[in-house]
């Protein structure tokens, strides 16, 4: 798909409550994509209503350092009785199929960067149980593309 806007500027952008639908590896680029847009802060210069107004479909393209799926990898978590949780090695591959295969959602919730590495900690969404689990997913970046066509303004008042 084709989009009339490209930033590499993370200022004044989230991905905070927006879930990908689908996740791809191209070009040594992992792509996710929201049918739902991002949210776009109020003091982007893109954004003309002073307001925090959500895009339509969009794409979010992290550049992986090496080119390599070796770049992402991630855990999810299994809650179990008395508070306790069982940490499980999450796979690329697996991300991919649960996510392209078998209809689920990557809802974003935080970003952590330190250097090359990225942290996104979210939650993983299905239609059957377990409904949700806990996620984070480690991303070897140096860069992230935010990619869209419009801005929704019916958007301005859900947020």
């Amino acid at each position: 798909m084709e989009f009339s806007h490209c930033t590499y500027d993370e200022k004044n952008l989230t991905l905070h409550d927006c879930r990908a639908t689908r996740v791809s590896l191209e070009d040594g680029e992992l792509v996710f994509h929201f049918p739902n847009g991002f949210c776009i802060g109020y003091l982007h210069p893109e954004n003309p209503y002073r307001k925090p107004i959500m895009t339509d479909v969009a794409e979010v393209r992290y550049h992986l350092v090496h080119e390599s799926p070796y770049d992402a990898d991630g855990y999810v978590f299994d809650r179990k009785k008395r508070g306790k949780a069982i940490r499980w090695d999450y796979s690329l591959k697996q991300l991919m199929a649960d996510i392209n295969e078998k209809g689920g959602q990557l809802e974003f919730l935080y970003q952590y960067l330190d250097g090359f590495c990225r942290i996104v900690k979210c939650e993983l969404w299905f239609e059957k149980r377990p409904y949700h689990r806990e996620c984070e997913l480690f991303l070897h970046t140096d860069r992230v593309a935010y990619l869209w066509n419009n801005l929704r303004e019916e958007s301005l008042s859900e947020i």
